[in-house]
């Protein structure tokens, strides 16, 4: 858990500059970027509390989490690729 928050600033700071830099209306790219963060963590705290709390239950929340970070990143590289 210590290195996945560790790498998380760092990947959220850098996603963030990003995406801001390459917008030109920058409030509401920000509003955008805060209600995204905030909603996210809303929804899985939600999602959570319906299941029992097990051993394998973080890792397989992490494991989905990354499955579908990477195949949305593969995507979307794909697609800024054939513009």
């Amino acid at each position: 858990m210590i290195i996945i928050y560790f790498g998380l600033c760092f990947i959220i700071g850098n996603a963030s500059s990003i995406a801001l830099s390459e917008n030109h209306d920058k409030a509401h790219a920000s509003a955008v970027i805060n209600f995204i963060n905030m909603s996210f963590a809303m929804i899985a705290v939600s999602c959570l509390s319906f299941f029992s709390i097990t051993l394998w239950l973080m890792p397989a929340v992490f494991l989905l989490l990354a499955i579908t970070m990477s195949s949305s990143y593969f995507c979307l590289t794909r697609l800024c690729r054939s513009k």
